[in-house]
């Protein structure tokens, strides 16, 4: 619960489990913000912590602050192919790791990642992109296929 910013003490010992990604994370914190009296004792009272009322409103209190989203996109860090890379969503890691990207699965996670370019930017984000989710990167590769997209300037003699 620290990350979600509640530092009560008698808060941190509750072990409240709550997905963080698609399409779970929203029915459930929807659930969470709206608990009944009945259902908040039971959390405290299956995890031996004090059912008096302050410590059920503080709950219920922070329970209401779950953010409304379709997921908390909390980034997380992982091994990925030799070196611990960020995440921001399951997902996103789980076609990097599987690999081969159709187009649409990178243009989303080049959405994700906040890059908005077009042209000849776009095409060297998405070559990156591909690269690092390929087992054996190829820098030569990478090299010579951005030259040969890159327009030559026009020379006369």
């Amino acid at each position: 619960m620290a990350a979600l910013g509640w530092v009560e003490d008698e808060l941190e010992r509750i072990p409240v489990q709550i997905p963080i990604d698609p399409p779970l994370y929203q029915p459930t914190a929807d659930r969470l913000r709206n608990i009944s009296g009945t259902a908040l004792d039971s959390i405290l009272a299956n995890n031996s912590t004090d059912t008096a009322i302050g410590t059920r409103d503080k709950l219920r209190r922070s329970l209401a602050l779950l953010p409304e989203a379709d997921s908390l996109n909390v980034p997380y860090r992982v091994s990925f192919r030799g070196s611990d890379k960020n995440f921001q969503n399951r997902w996103m890691e789980a076609v990097l790791r599987r690999g081969n990207l159709t187009a649409a699965e990178a243009d989303s996670i080049l959405v994700l990642r906040g890059n908005t370019s077009e042209g000849l930017q776009k095409r060297i984000a998405l070559k990156f992109l591909r690269l690092a989710a390929q087992d054996s990167s190829s820098t030569d590769e990478f090299l010579n296929d951005l030259l040969k997209s890159m327009p030559l300037p026009e020379c006369s003699l």
